[in-house]
């Protein structure tokens, strides 16, 4: 059942409104409201909307102009109206299809009063009603323009249409939701947000993707007292720090977001060829930044140092582990098996004949400066170690340092514990 004493206030009707009063009257500017809150925001007042951020539309709503205006995709806006006739014909569809129920589209207030089944496109602007003790407004804030009424069996609800594009990247994450019957989480407050302003029990949200029954959804939602009160003092709050004019908290808005939304506010503020002096509202932000990299440095490190550690050891088993694609380790009840997944090559090279230092002879350095000299130690392979004792000059001059070749073994491994 509704709530008691919450009737709906009709402030106006928006059917023929210029697209100034539309403003005026979307800012309660037109009624005096300090500050609305409509259904469409109220995701974005929670920091749950994937297009705006909470200090963004704060700032809207305290009148502060971004320095570069904010793109409108006027095409979107246009197709939007465009396709909500024909979401609602897909709705009456559905109803018939799936409840063996025939809306009728009403024209006025009273045909849809009067009428069992229908659906009736309000266009009245409407003030939350739900009262305090001493009889003022509890939610002066919370406002809607819905996109339609329904009646089902004499019962009246709200019809909120949607479109989205199955290719575009929203469409793309929300539409198995659509498809499985889940509202996605920042459209769920809008229909909430309606029923507590029309003081309805249910709502249909319906979603078109593209022609036909198969691709469309209409889904119900029943009203939710507990989760309405928490949304309307959610937004309650939010409108007071507005209204207080308070430096925003901003620790719950997406990083790319508010980093989007300071691009355009502040526009072009590098002063400097070499530093860009960016205003303090960027603190957070590259603090974050500062310390992911600071993180990133670190777990760098440490990775290059668990590398090595690891090309030692390969080092040292390549002569026994040779070409095989496993190694396997047993000890008791334990095993160890390791698949080899990229066989290191070999490189061809002269291996000066020590256990302490390993390096190659540059023959060709070696001829062009001492010219004669490498036949007279060319043996089955170059003795390095015989060269460097009886020419320690030159083998210092033509030697090179052993440099990584860059090719490794990596491993895939399974460690087994029988007792375990």
């Amino acid at each position: 059942m509704p709530r008691k004493n919450a009737q709906p206030i009709a402030l106006c009707d928006t059917s023929n409104m210029t697209n100034e009063q539309w403003l005026l009257m979307r800012t309660g500017k037109l009624h005096n409201i300090p500050c609305t809150v409509g259904g469409s925001e109220v995701a974005a007042t929670k920091d749950e909307s994937p297009w705006v951020c909470s200090k963004e539309i704060a700032d809207k709503k305290r009148g502060i102009k971004p320095a570069i205006k904010k793109e409108f995709n006027e095409e979107n806006k246009q197709m939007g109206h465009i396709f909500e006739p024909y979401v609602q014909e897909m709705t009456i569809l559905w109803f018939e299809k799936n409840y063996g129920i025939k809306l009728t589209v009403c024209k006025t207030i009273a045909e849809f009063n009067a009428c069992q089944n229908g659906i009736y496109n309000d266009r009245h602007w409407y003030q939350c009603g739900i009262k305090n003790e001493d009889g003022s407004l509890k939610y002066p804030q919370a406002v809607a323009d819905v996109d339609g009424l329904i009646k089902v069996n004499g019962r009246i609800g709200v019809l909120e249409y949607k479109t989205t594009n199955p290719d575009g990247e929203t469409g793309r994450k929300t539409l198995a939701k659509w498809q499985n019957g889940i509202i996605p989480e920042y459209y769920f407050y809008q229909p909430n947000h309606y029923m507590a302003v029309l003081n309805v029990d249910y709502a249909f949200i319906c979603c078109a993707w593209g022609f036909g029954l198969q691709k469309f959804a209409c889904i119900p939602l029943e009203r939710n007292l507990a989760f309405e009160d928490e949304m309307l003092e959610a937004e309650k709050k939010f409108a007071k720090d507005v209204v207080d004019g308070e430096e925003w908290d901003t620790k719950n808005c997406d990083p790319a977001l508010l980093a989007n939304y300071y691009t355009r506010l502040y526009g072009t503020s590098a002063n400097g060829k070499k530093d860009a002096i960016l205003p303090s509202a960027y603190f957070s932000l590259l603090k974050g930044l500062y310390d992911r990299k600071e993180k990133r440095a670190q777990l760098e490190k440490q990775i290059e140092e668990m590398d090595a550690m690891d090309e030692e050891l390969i080092a040292i088993l390549s002569p026994v582990v040779g070409d095989a694609d496993y190694i396997t380790c047993r000890r008791g009840k334990e095993t160890i098996k390791i698949k080899v997944k990229t066989p290191r090559e070999k490189v061809e090279c002269i291996n000066v004949a020590s256990t302490v230092e390993k390096a190659h002879i540059d023959l060709n350095l070696l001829e062009k400066e001492y010219p004669g000299l490498k036949d007279k130690y060319m043996v089955t392979v170059f003795d390095a170690k015989q060269f460097k004792t009886e020419n320690p000059t030159a083998y210092t001059r033509v030697r090179t340092e052993a440099k990584p070749t860059g090719k490794t073994k990596t491993y895939e491994a399974t460690y087994k514990n029988l007792d375990a």
